[in-house]
């Protein structure tokens, strides 16, 4: 079934919900999660569902599906920092079960020839979440893109 939204917030509700409810049924769901400006919405209603009552990530687990090539993880313009602000700050989701490519360039030719994610545990389901068309660069290592001075490559 297709269904259609007429706002990017009624989506970013209803996928909210939907994953809250799936987090509720199955505790130790996986989340595949995408970076940049489109899932905004949905991380802001999984911060209001968690902080009324409605979210628990405590069992969850986490993969992201990007990061920059060249850019450390503790750089504030990496795709991890982005979804610290935006979504593992604001929940109780445990450091431990959130999952990135390594976007260093030491690590490239080891995150080039991966062919699965690392295993953490059996998982009960899994949940991605996709608000657009794939890209080529989704699940893989993109570079930066330069942005004009004062603006970072994302929100």
């Amino acid at each position: 079934m297709i269904r259609v939204f007429p706002t990017p917030e009624a989506l970013a509700r209803a996928a909210a919900v939907n994953i809250a409810r799936t987090l509720a049924e199955h505790p130790a769901t996986v989340l595949s999660l995408p970076t940049g400006r489109t899932p905004i919405p949905l991380y802001r209603e999984l911060v209001r569902l968690h902080r009324a009552g409605r979210a628990d990530f405590r069992r969850a687990t986490t993969f992201n599906l990007d990061e920059f090539l060249g850019i450390d993880a503790a750089d504030r313009h990496s795709y991890r920092a982005f979804m610290q602000r935006h979504l593992f700050d604001c929940v109780n989701l445990a450091p431990r079960r959130i999952h990135f490519l390594n976007g260093r360039r030491e690590t490239r030719r080891r995150n080039a020839g991966a062919t699965s994610a690392p295993s953490t545990a059996p998982a009960a389901s899994i949940c991605r979440f996709s608000g657009s068309a794939p890209t080529a660069t989704s699940g893989s290592m993109s570079r930066p893109r330069r942005s004009s001075p004062g603006r970072t490559p994302h929100a």
